[in-house]
């Protein structure tokens, strides 16, 4: 039996600089955690860690220009128009003063979307974001 289930938002995955994120999905799988993985970027890697490799059957892979992405993001728009709406302007305002963040972010919003039904789909009810950046924005 799991504790439970818990997502991993990255940056990229699997990507070497990522390591330390990987001894702490293992530890949480010991535990007994059902990990799950939303990387930003799922990379094409000709060298992966034989422990990462285990992981890539569970990673999502979130392409921008996807009808899933699509469908999720206006499923969201039609349901909750208010707040879909209010929280892209956020993601905006709050990036404004960081012309490449700004961008980037225009990218991890829809991405995001989908990811969170996703996640509700699947019951996972924690969710853990390695670094301030992009993957806490998703």
């Amino acid at each position: 039996m799991t504790k439970g289930r818990v997502a991993y938002v990255m940056s990229r995955f699997p990507h070497l600089s990522e390591t330390f994120i990987l001894r702490e999905m293992l530890e949480m799988e010991r535990l007994g955690w059902e990990v799950f993985l939303f990387p930003l970027v799922l990379q094409k890697q000709s060298v992966v860690h034989p422990q990462a490799a285990a992981f890539l059957p569970r990673a999502q892979d979130v392409r921008l220009f996807s009808g899933r992405v699509l469908r999720a993001n206006l499923a969201e728009l039609f349901r909750r128009p208010g707040l879909y709406l209010s929280t892209a302007a956020r993601v905006l305002w709050e990036n404004r003063s960081s012309p490449k963040f700004l961008l980037r972010s225009c990218v991890v919003f829809p991405k995001s979307v989908f990811m969170a039904q996703a996640m509700q789909r699947a019951g996972i009810r924690h969710v853990h974001a390695h670094c301030a950046t992009h993957p806490a924005l998703a």
